[in-house]
């Protein structure tokens, strides 16, 4: 276990002096105790879902979730308590000695498995703690989704990937609790191997509304105001979907960018791939105050703009004053490219 300081650049993170008592909340982030977690925990377990294993005498251990990260605890919390559980733990304990086993490797499982940023930036990364391992057991729901696979494709060094479908013994595994590190985000560049040269594209990255998300919403409401500033800014619109894309196609999407706006979410996880110079305009809603994204762009030398606002419209989506918006677009931008 080692302690690992959230290290930031305050000159590349700013905000308007209007917004400083909500900013407040979110630079706590940076004063957060964070640490890293790393080993093998010696003995028989039964991976249940995602994020709980099952010892044969029925005891439940939460894996590779930070001690810091409250609601993905609560989350497990929720699932040791269900009867579905209790009843699966006597079932297995009746055929323990006829399961298959895995023996010694790494197993890679997070309650929040199908969030690109969790995936890439704080399951993914904890790889290069088992360097070594002959193979990678991975829970299968964290093989689900175009992203999960294609992040383990590219990281998993050419070693074979054990999907864990179904009741399988997992014997001395591998687990890691980590949140995002400077080391994580360089070593998932490095793997990974996409990166993408700064241009001079404005580009606003719009929230997927097929996608499901909590709290719900959370994209930026586009009234007639928001779409003028738009268009009088030169700004290019840029949609995900909801994990239809390669991670290669995301990235060439964002390619060339100058100014990337965007509301605060899971596709800005893609920053880890681009390249200085460029200003990040973070739209923020008073339901998500969290400075991950500051942190990565602060990381990856960008500039970091936070535009704030506790106003929601009807759908969940953020109401944003589009002058705070023009104001922080002509705030320090990076330098044009000659």
């Amino acid at each position: 276990m080692r302690y690992v300081p959230r290290n930031y650049d305050p000159s590349r993170l700013r905000y308007a002096a209007k917004f400083a008592e909500p900013m407040r909340t979110v630079m706590e982030y940076f004063d957060e105790t964070a640490f890293e977690r790393a080993g093998t925990l010696m003995g028989e377990y039964v991976p249940a879902n995602v994020g709980v294993l099952i010892r044969r005498d029925g005891m439940l251990i939460k894996m590779n979730v930070a001690a810091e990260e409250p609601w993905a605890s609560r989350k497990m919390d929720e699932l040791c308590a269900t009867p579905e559980l209790q009843g699966k733990i006597k079932a297995l304990q009746k055929i323990w000695d006829r399961l298959p086993v895995v023996e010694n490797e790494p197993l890679l499982s997070h309650p929040y498995h199908d969030n690109y940023f969790h995936w890439s930036l704080e399951v993914i990364p904890n790889l290069r703690f088992f360097e070594d391992a002959g193979g990678v057991s991975v829970c299968g729901p964290c093989l689900h989704r175009l992203f999960q696979r294609d992040l383990l494709g590219f990281c998993t060094g050419g070693r074979p990937v054990h999907p864990l479908a179904g009741p399988v013994v997992i014997r001395n595994p591998g687990l890691c609790a980590t949140t995002m590190t400077e080391e994580a985000v360089w070593w998932l560049r490095r793997r990974v191997g996409i990166a993408v040269k700064p241009g001079r594209r404005r580009i606003y990255l719009r929230r997927s509304g097929t996608s499901q998300r909590w709290p719900r919403g959370g994209g930026v409401s586009e009234d007639a105001a928001f779409r003028d500033f738009l268009d009088r800014n030169g700004f290019e619109t840029v949609e995900f979907g909801s994990g239809e894309l390669r991670i290669e196609e995301q990235v060439r999407l964002l390619g060339d960018a100058a100014v990337i706006l965007a509301p605060h979410g899971a596709a800005l996880a893609n920053l880890a791939y681009l390249s200085a110079p460029l200003k990040v305009i973070e739209i923020m809603g008073a339901h998500t105050p969290r400075a991950m994204f500051m942190h990565l762009s602060s990381i990856c030398g960008f500039v970091h703009h936070v535009v704030f606002s506790a106003s929601y419209d009807e759908n969940g989506d953020i109401d944003v004053d589009v002058e705070d918006l023009r104001e922080a677009l002509a705030a320090s931008e990076p330098p044009r490219l000659s």
